[in-house]
């Protein structure tokens, strides 16, 4: 697994012209969160998925959509973690359908995930495996940002101190349900608000501004991908 993830790093990023000097809070924004069977981007297959539409400091609730998805094999822990049944797995949408939903959110929205690296990894997998045409996917991971906070608080990195509920947490934001995929979208999108307010409390930051803390990234999808 290592050696996938790391070909998700460094890559230049090459941001659309549209969005080169537009302030992130005029950014169409899609938080998006994937419920897994295991952390390996290789074999892992996505039990749930959920997301959101946001914009300047606002949730738009009317945009959310949440699915189970048909899965079966070796699901190991994964539908007990997060509250599926087996009849909801069996019942669930292809995830064919749920990538068609999302195909058309790629062109007008950044997309805000926590560990980027590893949700799209396997959209990456899916999509070619779909052979939908190459596209372009331009990423802020929340979890990159607190890892740059915390380094430049000079704060000690423990192994649990980027999950979504710990940022949150230092962020003074309210606990809220864990291992729902659409909750857990929603609950990164308002991470991302508060670390951009702690970032700069000021001056609206535009996508180049967050490029030091590797939180901004780019990402293929889809036939002929390169990642």
């Amino acid at each position: 697994m290592k050696s996938f993830i790391s070909k998700l790093f460094n890559r230049p990023i090459s941001l659309p012209q549209k969005w080169h000097q537009v302030a992130i809070q005029d950014i169409d924004l899609l938080s998006i969160d994937l419920e897994l069977t295991c952390l390996d981007p290789a074999i892992s297959k996505v039990t749930s998925a959920g997301w959101v539409q946001g914009k300047n400091q606002q949730i738009n609730m009317s945009s959310s959509r949440y699915f189970v998805t048909r899965a079966g094999g070796d699901l190991q822990q994964s539908p007990v973690i997060h509250g599926l049944t087996e009849k909801d797995l069996a019942q669930g949408a292809h995830v064919k359908e749920v990538i068609n939903e999302l195909v058309p959110l790629v062109p007008d929205n950044v997309w805000v995930l926590h560990n980027a690296n590893l949700d799209l990894g396997i959209l990456s997998r899916v999509t070619k495996a779909l052979n939908l045409p190459k596209m372009t996917v331009i990423t802020i991971d929340t979890m990159q940002i607190e890892l740059y906070l915390q380094r430049k608080a000079d704060q000690a990195i423990k192994p649990d101190s980027v999950t979504l509920e710990n940022c949150r947490r230092r962020h003074k934001l309210p606990p809220v349900p864990c291992h729902n995929a659409l909750d857990d979208a929603m609950a990164t999108l308002q991470l991302l608000f508060a670390q951009l307010y702690s970032l700069s409390k000021k001056q609206p930051l535009i996508l180049n501004d967050l490029l030091h803390t590797n939180a901004v990234q780019q990402f293929e999808l889809g036939e002929n991908a390169t990642n």
